[in-house]
């Protein structure tokens, strides 16, 4: 309205009250919708030079790992709608991980277990035993040597406890999380987000029953300090405006719109982003959070609409039994689950 200036021209026009009968005043915050409205953002964003990637890597007394090289792992999996991902912790450090699978066979679950195998190989951890339901014995035996580890699985009719608290544990997080948007529905790719997110964050925290009270388990196992001000620049869910891409000399928005999915995992910052208009996920150095609008609500629950996601479900079991990947994919649950 007011020609989109830049701050310090538009606080020199209202100090020297080049605006007659002007409602602004130096003390009030109308400036600040100013700097953040989406035209501003779309039309004047340029791109910034890309930042320089710091490792904030820390040591570890190794009086408090040196002993706890060798240790146990419990593994489920966790369905959520339309979602279901391997869920993981450890008896020593209580690390937790999330990881989303693109389907129920066994080369997609030797991939997950692979990934979090490999976090806790490259920090000098050894598994020895992994815990988990007996469904997965027809999986497993057949790779189990390959693994060099040893598999305990829970006889028929129980569970592995650990890995059933984790699965509560997880699932109490991401509906917390779920709570605080203005969704009534989100659609897959935000769910696998959110799930992964909130099983990342408990990592930041010193864990009850681990080997510290003062380190976190990511503090353990990763070796790095987290850095505030670029993993916690927004809440999963909000609506961003991306930028830090490539801009054209024309008309075209110098920024994506978007509901922000979390940090990327590089040394430098990043950001992930569910494009509302491609419905992709994509990645920007820079985000900038905006007021969501009815619009913005309206398209992301269309989205989960069409993958038949109304509302909030979380499960684990369907009489005992692990649910068929149709199943979950098409979002029908049997009625007698």
């Amino acid at each position: 309205m007011a020609g989109a200036p830049g701050m310090d021209a538009f606080k020199i026009a209202v100090r020297s009250g080049l605006f007659k009968i002007c409602p602004i005043t130096e003390k009030g915050d109308s400036g600040q919708d100013l700097r953040t409205s989406a035209s501003v953002l779309k039309g004047k964003t340029k791109r910034p030079t890309p930042g320089k990637a710091q490792h904030d890597w820390i040591d570890i007394p190794p009086e408090l790992t040196e002993h706890n090289q060798e240790i146990d792992l419990h593994l489920d999996i966790v369905f959520i709608n339309n979602t279901f991902g391997l869920t993981t912790i450890d008896d020593t450090v209580r690390y937790r991980m999330f990881i989303p699978l693109k389907s129920r066979k066994a080369t997609a679950l030797y991939d997950a277990i692979d990934k979090a195998l490999r976090k806790y190989n490259y920090a000098d951890y050894t598994i020895q035993t992994i815990y988990c339901d007996g469904e997965f014995r027809s999986v497993f035996d057949d790779v189990k040597d390959n693994m060099n580890v040893h598999m305990n699985y829970a006889s028929r009719g129980e569970h592995d406890p650990t890995a059933e608290r984790n699965n509560q544990h997880i699932k109490a997080l991401f509906r917390v999380q779920f709570h605080r948007m203005p969704f009534k529905a989100i659609p897959k790719i935000l769910m696998e987000a959110l799930a992964e997110r909130v099983a990342e964050v408990s990592n930041y925290y010193p864990a009850k029953g681990g080997i510290s009270s003062c380190y976190s388990p990511e503090m353990i196992l990763v070796r790095r300090q987290i850095d505030y001000s670029k993993e916690f620049v927004a809440e999963i869910g909000s609506f961003v405006h991306g930028y830090g891409h490539d801009t054209q000399s024309d008309n075209r928005s110098c920024t994506i719109e978007g509901i922000y999915l979390g940090p990327t995992d590089s040394a430098q910052e990043g950001h992930k982003i569910l494009d509302i208009n491609t419905k992709r996920k994509v990645t920007r150095q820079h985000i900038k959070e905006l007021p969501m609008s009815s619009q913005v609500i309206k398209r992301v629950e269309e989205m989960a609409a069409k993958e038949g996601v109304y509302d909030l479900r979380t499960y684990s079991k369907c009489n005992g039994e692990l649910m068929e990947a149709q199943e979950v994919e098409s979002g029908t649950v049997p009625s007698n689950c």
